[in-house]
């Protein structure tokens, strides 16, 4: 009876040990397809992107050469111009792409809110039809934080504001503090966004622009939260937007 009963316990945990190896390898497919969807994702949305610059190159190319035949310095500066403006759509759409799968930890320092601000503008051009305000409100207090990745976040958020107004409207950059945090605030005057996308739009690959591959904010919210942060966002649409960056004033133990 005990041989008997001794056989069924080993053939039990036979088909315990078997079951738990099928479910470790169905798992182990399961993490592996979805790796692979993500990869064909985002291999598709960055070739697609990347085409279209490309395309614009090869035409201007062509072009050139047609005007350096006929020796057309007008045609020639012209298409000079595009190409130097497509080689930076290639490139930012390469280093957001790099920016996402590499982000550093950060190297935080004392800095100043307006400097920090102001270096990020100068990464952006102002359309002239858009009006800045800036108004730090008397906020004077240093940050902890690394200022080469806020002043990313920061042109990030000031240039998703410039394409949401279409080069036309207000754009306010305003500050406020409270015990723990300081909020640097950027509102603008453009379209909106649809309330059910107010948290999709900080995922990897999520974007509703015909350019673009949907990395730039889910770049942003990392940088932000690494520093100890958060992002937030408020939008109606055909008003406007406002997203609502939080830092603390003081170092976390």
């Amino acid at each position: 009876m005990s041989t008997k009963n001794n056989k069924n316990d080993v053939s039990v945990d036979n088909i315990r040990q078997q079951n738990q190896a099928e479910l470790e390898q169905m798992q182990e497919k399961l993490i592996r397809a979805e790796r692979l969807a993500a990869i064909g994702e985002l291999a598709s949305g960055v070739g697609h992107e990347l085409r279209n610059p490309l395309n614009v190159i090869r035409n201007c190319v062509y072009l050139l050469k047609i005007a350096i035949i006929e020796k057309d310095e007008a045609g020639i500066a012209e298409a000079l111009k595009v190409l130097d403006k497509q080689v930076d759509v290639a490139n930012k759409i390469v280093t957001d792409l790099l920016d996402f799968t590499r982000i550093k930890p950060p190297a935080q320092t004392r800095v100043d809110l307006q400097k920090m601000i102001e270096e990020s503008l100068t990464w952006i051009t102002i359309p002239s039809q858009i009006k800045l305000n800036i108004k730090l409100n008397g906020f004077k207090q240093t940050l902890r934080t690394d200022p080469e990745q806020m002043s990313h976040v920061f042109s990030n958020l000031i240039s998703n504001a410039v394409q949401a107004m279409n080069g036309k409207g207000d754009l306010t950059i305003s500050a406020a503090a409270d015990a723990n945090f300081v909020s640097i605030v950027f509102s603008d005057t453009g379209c909106g966004i649809p309330e059910e996308n107010y948290k999709k739009i900080f995922e990897p690959l999520f974007t509703t622009r015909p350019k673009g591959i949907g990395l730039g904010l889910a770049i942003a919210k990392r940088l932000v939260e690494q520093n100890g942060g958060k992002i937030e966002v408020s939008s109606e649409l055909g008003k406007g937007s406002t997203f609502n960056v939080k830092l603390p004033l003081r170092q976390r133990s």
